[in-house]
């Protein structure tokens, strides 16, 4: 119970900030400006969702009420699904968060950033290819037709909290069973068994990808779990800081609050076929050795 505590109490304030950036979304942009600035071509979409990441920068705790709402405006679902993907890893705090956590590696850092990008292209391109992939969100519209939060009779400021309650309080309750099964994980395998699976190559990688599916370790933190495991290679760390942020106990749930399990589940392997051919390489070529 206090793990799973600990995971919730990690994740408020960045399910609070996702919230509130939806809401802002929601209320202050209009459908039309969304829709014009949207580029054409799928390519350029998931460029695009992969550099929105820097400008609205969300771990995986709070990313899904953000796509969201950016789905509600129109946003194309490569783009979103791209956002998604990178936004937990390409943002400003995790990368200087990444790069302190493994003690100053630049190289680690700049791989994590790369292997998140393929990650997002490759999910932004099965997104492409999929029929209306993210569930259908809508929004609210008021007496006078207009989706900006000025003509509301609460005025703006009432509009935002609204919409940002009704976030924060449809993401907890996914963050929050998922947060009991990771918990219930690290009472079933204690750490001491999980330092004693070291090794190298292949299976070190697959190890390590599992792990950060059970641990639940929220991406602004993960790189000082994953230096911690200092048996283990380079590669296999970088499986874990990069397969964690798109797949882990807690978001099993939150990602059914936007998609269908089937879709979850071709995003999952696709994401994990990526990362994991990607450490692979990495490790054949000596990485960090």
């Amino acid at each position: 119970m206090l793990k799973s505590s600990a995971i919730v109490m990690e994740a408020l304030p960045f399910i609070l900030l996702g919230s509130l950036v939806s809401s802002l979304i929601h209320v202050y942009v209009s459908e039309e400006t969304v829709v014009k600035s949207v580029p054409k071509g799928v390519f350029r979409q998931i460029i695009s969702g992969i550099f929105l990441a820097l400008f609205i920068p969300s771990c995986e705790c709070g990313i899904v009420p953000i796509v969201r709402r950016l789905n509600a405006k129109g946003v194309p679902a490569p783009m979103s699904a791209a956002y998604m993907v990178a936004s937990p890893v390409i943002n400003p705090v995790v990368m200087v968060a990444t790069y302190a956590g493994f003690k100053g590696n630049a190289e680690m850092t700049l791989m994590r950033i790369l292997i998140s990008i393929l990650a997002a292209f490759a999910i932004g391109f099965l997104f492409s290819r999929m029929k209306d992939p993210f569930y259908a969100v809508k929004t609210e519209t008021h007496a006078h037709g207009c989706s900006c939060g000025c003509h509301d009779e609460k005025g703006g400021f009432g509009n935002i909290i609204n919409h940002a309650k009704d976030d924060f309080v449809q993401t907890l309750v996914y963050l929050t069973i998922g947060a009991f099964f990771a918990g219930a994980f690290h009472v079933l395998m204690p750490e001491s068994v999980m330092n004693s699976i070291s090794g190298h190559g292949a299976a070190a990688i697959a190890i390590m990808m599992v792990f950060a599916v059970l641990l639940s370790v929220c991406s602004e933190a993960d790189s000082f779990v994953a230096s911690s495991f200092v048996h283990f290679s380079p590669a296999s760390m970088l499986g874990f800081v990069n397969f964690g942020p798109i797949f882990d106990l807690k978001l099993v749930f939150m990602y059914r609050a936007v998609m269908s399990n089937r879709t979850m589940s071709k995003m999952v392997l696709t994401a994990a076929a990526v990362v994991y051919i990607a450490c692979l390489l990495i490790d054949i070529a000596g990485f960090g050795v």
